[in-house]
């Protein structure tokens, strides 16, 4: 959800509480309607949860990441990469620690 009619300027992704157990919030902001894909992946680079996939206007928004995979099972401990795609280029990167 766009906060306050807020027009961001540039692309910006951040993931609070870090490091998290068993949840963190991720914002991201971007400047212009885009495809945006949100995902997280392991340390090998696998995909492990794919929070959104979908057609975003500007501004920014918010979503929470459960510390499950797409298949619904926990995580191990360990780093994620939260990747902000944006028409189909990774944008921004970001580790979030999974502390159990």
């Amino acid at each position: 959800i766009n906060e306050n009619n807020v027009y961001p300027t540039d692309y910006k992704l951040t993931n609070y509480p870090n490091p998290f157990n068993p949840s963190t919030n991720i914002s991201f902001s971007i400047p212009n309607e885009s495809h945006i894909e949100l995902s997280v992946y392991n340390l090998k680079g696998e995909s492990v949860k794919t929070i959104v996939n979908d057609h975003f206007n500007s501004g920014v928004f918010h979503f929470s990441w459960n510390g499950k995979d797409n298949f619904g099972r926990s995580v191990s401990s360990g780093i994620y990469s939260i990747k902000l795609q944006i028409d189909g280029r990774v944008e921004v990167v970001k580790n979030g620690l999974l502390l159990k």
